[in-house]
């Protein structure tokens, strides 16, 4: 049996830092609520590549809004 079960990313909501570690409120495939998981947990994804490109894009005013 493995201990490790995966889980499939659908996308990736959210950023935080929490006891210094970066957390990702992930949205996953076939399950409703979304999960905090430490980066350290998250495989390189489609889903964790959309979302570094969708806030890098926010912060150089990419999709602003107005």
């Amino acid at each position: 049996v493995d201990e490790h079960e995966e889980y499939y990313v659908e996308k990736i909501l959210k950023k935080k830092i929490r006891y210094r570690q970066k957390h990702y409120l992930v949205k996953w495939v076939g399950w409703t609520a979304p999960t905090w998981i430490k980066t350290s947990l998250i495989k390189k994804t489609q889903a964790l590549d959309d979302y570094l490109r969708r806030t890098t894009e926010e912060e150089e005013g990419g999709n602003v809004r107005g």
